[in-house]
């Protein structure tokens, strides 16, 4: 009801004057919420930091106008006090069950149930779709949306495909001049060694995800001015026919791709070290993989641990 009136002043804001009370909710309200923002990571706040900032600097010049005549600055007053209002309502704000965090639900039991197959792909592509459908899964709550933690997802999902390209376009550059190194590549048509296939897999799978990185970073550059309504309905559309575990796994192919690069280039060196190389040379790479195996392995043992102790 709050919102539907606020939405009325909005639209129809003649002959209204500035009400002082309304106006010293609002501004605390703005600073609740700013306040919230630098105390929380999962603030209900509908605005960001820098938004809130820009809004207290509206407030601040709109005092002269208190207890006048003024269509625009009643309708100013009217548009963010509907926001504020539209929050709550999704918060549900001063019932038993409110929400406190953006990222929980408000029903008892919100597990979140995944298929064996999403969970296969996942082990595939080293865990990164289920750590994309568990960010997702904070961003789009009871179906709903907080617009400030939408496009600071977004942003944070175009930063990581636009870092993805740059690593693709490195890995790319160390494939082609592997090839070019001599002896790599001269075997004839149809005989190729292990190393030189590998090397091919490898080329592949990060020119793969070099595209994917550029066509996600810019579906998600454009995602960045959206509203939130038009979030939901991306986010309600692919729910309903495909799941949120699509969209989880397609933001995890770029990533996955190039990890996949990357282990294809290693066995493609091992294949061309071990064969031919001296002895000492041998051992050297394999204390040198194993070094590499333990300090890779030490951080994905410790992220599982600690995942099996948050979901006690």
């Amino acid at each position: 009801m709050e919102a539907q009136y606020w939405a009325h002043v909005e639209t129809f804001p003649l002959a209204r004057r500035l009400e002082e009370k309304v106006y010293r909710e609002l501004s605390h309200a703005v600073l609740h919420a700013s306040a919230e923002r630098l105390t929380s990571k999962t603030s209900l706040s509908p605005f960001d930091a820098d938004e809130l900032d820009k809004i207290r600097d509206i407030l601040d010049s709109l005092q002269d106008q208190l207890g006048k005549q003024s269509p625009y600055a009643v309708c100013i007053l009217a548009r963010l006090s509907h926001s504020f209002a539209v929050s709550r309502l999704h918060n549900f704000c001063g019932q038993p069950e409110a929400r406190l965090d953006a990222d929980k639900s408000v029903w008892p039991d919100d597990t979140l149930n995944m298929h064996w197959t999403f969970i296969s792909l996942s082990i595939f592509m080293f865990g990164t779709p289920y750590s994309q459908l568990e960010r997702l899964n904070t961003v789009w709550v009871d179906r709903t949306i907080n617009s400030a933690r939408w496009k600071e997802y977004i942003s944070t999902v175009y930063d990581e495909f636009m870092g993805l390209t740059l690593y693709s376009t490195v890995m790319l550059a160390v494939d082609v001049s592997f090839l070019a190194v001599p002896n790599v590549e001269l075997a004839s048509l149809g005989k190729e060694d292990a190393s030189t296939v590998a090397t091919y897999v490898s080329i592949i799978a990060v020119v793969g995800s070099m595209t994917l990185s550029l066509l996600l970073s810019a579906d998600a550059r454009r995602r960045k001015s959206e509203s939130a309504s038009k979030a939901v309905g991306l986010l309600d559309t692919v729910s309903m026919l495909f799941g949120l575990e699509l969209l989880a796994i397609m933001y995890s192919m770029p990533f996955a791709l190039l990890m996949w690069g990357m282990l294809s280039f290693l066995i493609g060196f091992c294949c061309r070290v071990f064969p031919q190389a001296a002895i000492y040379t041998k051992c050297l790479c394999a204390v040198a993989l194993l070094i590499l195996a333990m300090t890779v392995g030490l951080p994905l043992f410790t992220w599982w641990c600690v995942k099996q102790l948050e979901s006690i």
